[in-house]
């Protein structure tokens, strides 16, 4: 299953309708339809619930779209991260755990150290 797919779904569903979804990709209306038709045979359940006003999800296509967009924002982070070391810009993430009491007075002056003072590999570091 395409992640373009995946992404058309949401969009159909944050839009309520089949042509608006299609103007944002420049997809034709035609396109959108076959695109959620299929994900339904290959998923065998129905997604949306097509009516004269647009379309809603379906209960399968709302928990599809939760999935989705987990998916999606997955893979847009991937292709920044790639990106980032391609740009020299490469960082991880650093989580922190501490009491309440530390939380409130130590971690936030030690941790503001660490971003004042340069590390020779060109990133930052902290004091011990």
């Amino acid at each position: 299953m395409e992640l373009a797919v995946r992404r058309t779904f949401v969009t159909v569903c944050r839009l309520g309708s089949l042509s608006a979804a299609a103007t944002e990709p420049g997809y034709t209306q035609s396109a959108v339809s076959r695109q959620i038709a299929g994900l339904e045979r290959q998923l065998g359940v129905p997604l949306v619930q097509r009516h004269v006003r647009g379309v809603r999800p379906t209960a399968a296509g709302e928990v599809f779209r939760h999935h989705a967009l987990v998916t999606l924002n997955d893979a847009d982070r991937a292709v920044r991260a790639a990106r980032d070391v391609r740009d020299g810009a490469f960082s991880r993430p650093l989580a922190v755990g501490a009491t309440p009491s530390l939380a409130a007075a130590i971690v936030p002056r030690r941790s503001a150290a660490c971003w004042t003072r340069p590390h020779p590999s060109g990133g930052t570091w902290c004091p011990g």
